[in-house]
């Protein structure tokens, strides 16, 4: 059935195949780009994010707990500017702390991370609240309630936050190694998926090609031997046509040779016409004077005849004469012999 085709159906439905194979592999590989994509997506956009601001929340926690042991000191109860600055440097923690929290808050949540950070709200408003009560105290220079207070209920809402907080950055760090693994067998799987179909295009390709070049090649063979075949006839009858030019042509100098006797001949012709042009015109001549002479012969011929008729009455009457003389004779001899 694909031998009846013609070579432009054969070009038409193997670039429609090859064009498929490039459609599946441009799809597949699309499918495989758009999750590896999502996957970098959701690591660079909510992983790590997640991480930095649970590290940022962790970092201003344990700052303003050093900061509020600071304030404890004895020693720093008379020091004015360096409990302001102190003050101060809670103040920037906190923004931070509530900041990180704000933002880490507005990502996309999975429904653990949603269930330990709910649990993380309340623990982490008591401690909050706990510290607003310290730092009251230590404002109002109530050192050992501020002490007592931080020892005992803050730091058990402090450790209850902690625990959270290292709770969440635990599940954070593996939720970005599960997105890590994810992407990267993902990959692999791409990887294999495009080397696969690499391997089949090229392999369909080259069937293709085979099929492509022998359909093309064949009648090209075929009409390559038959123009060789035509061409030797060509040849042939061009080498005829040489020999039949060769003959024409030496005939052709002998009819030139020919043509140049004829030429001679002709001059020796005409040579000869003017020769006989002018013995006509002599002999023309000839025959006005001959018949000018027949005439004067003819009148004197008429002219003899008439002396010849006068002759002969003479040569009559001298016949007579003599016959008479002759009888005369006779008569005289007879009468002699009488």
């Amino acid at each position: 059935m694909l031998r009846n085709l013609k070579l432009s159906s054969k070009l038409f439905g193997g670039f429609m195949i090859m064009g498929l194979i490039f459609l599946a592999g441009g799809l597949v590989g699309l499918r495989g780009i758009s999750h590896v994509s999502g996957n970098l997506s959701s690591f660079s956009e909510t992983r790590l994010p997640e991480i930095y601001h649970l590290e940022v929340i962790s970092e201003a926690q344990q700052s303003i707990c050093a900061m509020e042991q600071s304030l404890l000191t004895p020693g720093l109860l008379n020091n004015a500017d360096e409990k302001k600055r102190l003050f101060t440097n809670l103040g920037e923690a906190w923004g931070r702390a509530e900041e990180a929290r704000r933002q880490y808050n507005a990502l996309p949540q999975t429904d653990d991370v949603k269930k330990i950070w709910s649990a993380l709200t309340p623990a982490w408003e008591a401690w909050r609240q706990g510290h607003k009560k310290v730092i009251q105290l230590v404002r109002d220079g109530k050192r050992e309630e501020a002490a007592a207070l931080f020892a005992g209920r803050i730091a058990d809402s402090f450790g209850t936050a902690e625990k959270r907080l290292r709770d969440l950055s635990d599940l954070t760090v593996r939720l970005a190694e599960e997105t890590r693994k994810t992407a990267r067998a993902q990959a692999s799987w791409l990887k294999i998926t495009t080397l696969t179909g690499t391997a089949v295009g090229i392999v369909i390709a080259l069937a293709f090609g085979i099929f492509f070049a022998r359909s093309i090649t064949r009648p090209i063979t075929r009409i390559i031997a038959k123009l060789n075949e035509t061409s030797d006839q060509f040849a042939q009858a061009a080498g005829q046509i040489a020999l039949s030019s060769n003959q024409l042509a030496e005939g052709t100098a002998v009819q030139a040779e020919a043509v140049e006797e004829a030429s001679s001949v002709m001059r020796e012709l005409t040579a000869a016409n003017h020769a006989h042009d002018e013995h006509v015109r002599t002999l023309q001549d000839t025959t006005h004077q001959i018949d000018v002479i027949c005439k004067e012969a003819f009148k004197n011929i008429k002219s003899a005849a008439q002396a010849m008729g006068g002759i002969k009455e003479s040569s009559e009457k001298t016949s007579n004469v003599l016959k008479m003389i002759e009888s005369i004779a006779f008569q005289t001899n007879l009468l002699a012999l009488n």
